[in-house]
Parts: C-alpha cells; structure tokens; sequence
C-alpha cells in the first residue's frame, strides 16, 4: 500500500464505510496510478476485497510524479476523514517534506486547513 499516507480508519469508521458500500455500492471510485497503484480508496478496496465484489469504480491517475501522488492521495482524504489535530499535524509535516519549495498558504488550500495549522 504505497499510498496509504493517512492512520487507518477506526473500527466504527470501517464499519460505516462497510454498511454503506453494502447499501449504495462504492460511490466515490477508486484512483489508481498507470502502475495499478492504489492511490485513494484502500479501505474501499478492503471492503470490497471482503465482501467478496471485485468490481467497483476505478480512475487511472496517469503522469504524475512519485510525490504528486502523494499529494494527491493526501488532499483527497484530508477533508474526508475524521482525524485527531496530532494526525493532521503529522500529514502536514510529511507534505512540507515532500514539496518544501510550496508555501504554507498553498500546503493549507491543498489539504483543506487553515494556513496558520500549517
């Protein structure tokens, strides 16, 4: 799970997203690089993996860099997932990390905090 940058979901937190694939299906697809790397939807492939479906939405991120990807799988599960201020502050400082250069004001519209988190 080479994308897989944010803490597990918790066990309440599976179960919901279980509930809801079961009811409605996968309603957001997963995105995948041209390698067939998960990008964004572990949990949803999970899920998935154990209901027993092997079908389900699927996007192909195609060109982006080793660390657009890891932006990205940020920025699409920041403002889904519940987490702790320590575990928003741990996603930030792998961000700053990766693009340095990236001011804190583009590093907070990208990850959907306020600039003075980051």
């Amino acid at each position: 799970m080479k994308y897989q940058l944010l803490p597990p979901l918790s066990a309440e937190d599976y179960a919901a997203l279980e509930a809801s694939i079961i009811a409605h299906g996968v309603l957001v697809p997963v995105e995948y690089d041209e390698d067939g790397n998960i990008i964004d939807g572990h949990h949803r492939v999970q899920v998935c993996e154990s209901l027993g479906l092997v079908d389900w939405p699927r996007f192909v991120r195609k060109g982006l860099s080793e660390t657009e990807k890891r932006t990205l799988a940020r920025e699409l599960n920041v403002s889904r997932r519940h987490l702790s201020t320590a575990q928003k502050q741990a996603i930030i400082a792998d961000q700053l990390r990766d693009t340095p250069s990236i001011s804190s004001r583009a590093i907070a519209a990208m990850l959907g905090v306020d600039h003075k988190t980051v």
